[in-house]
C-alpha cells in the first residue's frame, strides 16, 4: 500500500505535466501544418473526452472560435488541455485521499 501511494505522490505532479507538456508537442505540430481537414487530427485526438462533448452539444463545426483556422484551434486546445490536465490531477489527488481514508478505517 505504501509503494502505491508513493507513485501516486510522483504521479500527483508528473501525469498532469506530462499531459500538458504533450499537448505543446501537439500544438507545435499543429501550427506546422497547412490549414486542411487532416491537421488538427491530433488536437481532436488529443482532447477526446472535450472534443466528444463538443460534438455532442454542438453538432458540425467544431471548435466553433473566432480567428483564422490556426488561431481558432488553438483557442480551443490550449484550455482543453489545461481542463484535462487538472481533471487528470483531481482523479489523482482523489485516490490519495482515499486510499489514506481507507488505511484508517
Amino acid at each position: 500500500m505504501e509503494k502505491l501511494r508513493a507513485v501516486l505522490n510522483r504521479a500527483l505532479y508528473w501525469l498532469p505535466g506530462g499531459y500538458a507538456a504533450g499537448g505543446l508537442l501537439v500544438l507545435l505540430q499543429f501550427w506546422q501544418q497547412p490549414p486542411d481537414g487532416l491537421a488538427n487530427i491530433w488536437i481532436f485526438i488529443y482532447t477526446l473526452p472535450l472534443a466528444l462533448l463538443g460534438h455532442w452539444l454542438w453538432p458540425g463545426q467544431f471548435p466553433f472560435m473566432p480567428g483564422g483556422f490556426h488561431i481558432a484551434h488553438t483557442l480551443y486546445f490550449i484550455p482543453a488541455v489545461l481542463l484535462l490536465s487538472a481533471v487528470l490531477w483531481l482523479l489523482v489527488w482523489g485516490l490519495l485521499r482515499w486510499l489514506s481514508v481507507k488505511n484508517r478505517l
